[in-house]
């Protein structure tokens, strides 16, 4: 079978799995050969445990269809580094819309493969940067990515990476806290996804991977509305810094339901009950920017 028909395949398992009907978004999906940043045969198809302690189950396979499931692909089963399940990132991009034209910025990139897909979603006038911290995967994500004139990739730290202006940023690593950096960054009508997790317990020793929560964040004007689009079990790229914010994002998912989200607020401001999760440069809170309806708490 063709790695056309494959794709096909693979966009109608999104559209079953997760309800997604945007086109672009499942023709995206169909059009990118995924053999093509996941290594050569044998593959390992991952199935993590549900919450990631006890590492994940590996199934070989030389069959290239097996490839187009909705299933992750192990790059590195050794340090817990997948090519995630393309429904899960599927809904992260369904919820960003990236638009033709726009300027993209991609946080984890990897191999490639998602960058790919947001390169489709931007077309020919369209800009894609991506950056990884871990230079080989990025020198393979080089060569898999040629035929994307619009991308460039980058070995960069992401999270000091400044990647100038952009409307669009998805972010394929788990992280405490989002950088400020990534906030004055945003367009006018920027959008960013960020799964926002704290370490997992390991049963065997350490663990790269983390949990938590995936949000959107959209700049309206001088405001910002953010909300819970759902989970993550994902590569972590949070450090032994990190610790304090991992605890403050503890607290917070101990507290109130991530649902209650609304809107971040980057105003200096003392800590109240409309406030999810405050931190010194932002705040993840219960209440609704005035620009989408009068000011609600919830709890």
């Amino acid at each position: 079978m063709s790695s056309w028909r494959n794709g096909k395949a693979l966009a109608a398992a999104i559209s079953r799995d997760t309800a997604i009907v945007d086109q672009r978004l499942l023709q995206a999906f169909a059009s990118v050969p995924r053999e093509r940043f996941v290594g050569s045969p044998p593959w390992l198809i991952a199935r993590p445990s549900y919450d990631g302690s006890s590492g994940a189950t590996y199934e070989e396979t030389n069959d290239l269809k097996a490839l187009y499931g909705n299933v992750s692909i192990a790059l590195d089963s050794g340090r817990q580094l997948y090519n995630g399940a393309p429904g899960t990132v599927a809904v992260w991009l369904d919820a960003l819309a990236p638009q033709c034209g726009e300027r993209a910025f991609h946080v984890g990139c990897a191999t490639g493969y998602y960058t790919a897909i947001l390169s489709q979603l931007v077309g020919r006038t369209g800009v894609v940067v991506g950056v990884d911290v871990d230079e080989k995967l990025v020198r393979i994500a080089e060569k898999a990515l040629a035929e994307h004139r619009n991308v460039m990739v980058e070995a960069a730290d992401g999270l000091r990476f400044d990647p100038g202006t952009f409307d669009v940023a998805l972010v394929s690593a788990g992280l405490a806290e989002i950088p400020a950096l990534w906030l004055s960054r945003m367009s006018s009508r920027g959008r960013f996804t960020i799964p926002l997790t704290v370490p997992l317990p390991s049963r065997g020793g350490q663990t790269n991977l983390s949990k938590g929560i995936v949000f959107l964040v959209e700049r309206i004007g001088a405001q910002y509305s953010a909300r819970m689009i759902g989970g993550a079990i994902i590569f972590t790229a949070a450090g032994e810094e990190a610790r304090d914010a991992q605890r403050r994002l503890m607290k917070s998912l101990e507290r109130a339901s991530p649902r209650e989200v609304r809107s971040l607020r980057r105003d200096a401001h003392l800590p109240s009950e409309a406030c999810w999760l405050h931190n010194n440069s932002y705040c993840l809170s219960r209440a609704q920017i005035p620009s989408l309806g009068s000011v609600t708490v919830s709890g």
